[in-house]
């Protein structure tokens, strides 16, 4: 007598997207989400310290233009360089026109919060 494994149920099977399981996908976007995060964080706390006061007036961290260089070229170079390695890494399949969407536009001006919200970043 030979027992068979259970079937997965359709809730647990990976629906795959563009060649890679969405749980592949939502994994790779919190790792960029977590690093973007991480780096924002550490500006702005840099940022806070170089313009926060101490009781008596004085600034608690001082940073000239050479030490702001030091940091930021870096820094700069390392996220270029990454994201060349990303570009020319890539198969050809991620280089892709995506398809249309018809009538796109019609339903966004057809949507009453778009059209709300819209001139926001405008002001």
């Amino acid at each position: 007598m030979r027992l068979s494994r259970p079937s997965k149920s359709p809730a647990h099977t990976d629906t795959v997207t563009g060649g890679a399981p969405v749980r592949t996908w939502v994994i790779r976007a919190c790792a960029v989400q977590g690093v973007q995060q991480i780096y924002i964080s550490g500006l702005w706390y840099w940022g806070s310290q170089l313009s926060s006061y101490d009781s008596n007036g004085i600034p608690v961290a001082q940073a000239s233009n050479t030490v702001i260089s030091a940091v930021c070229f870096p820094v700069a170079v390392l996220l270029i360089a990454l994201s060349v390695i990303t570009f020319f890494g890539l198969p050809e399949y991620y280089r892709q026109t995506p398809g249309s969407i018809p009538s796109f536009f019609k339903s966004i001006f057809r949507r009453k919060l778009i059209l709300v919200s819209l001139p926001a970043p405008l002001s």
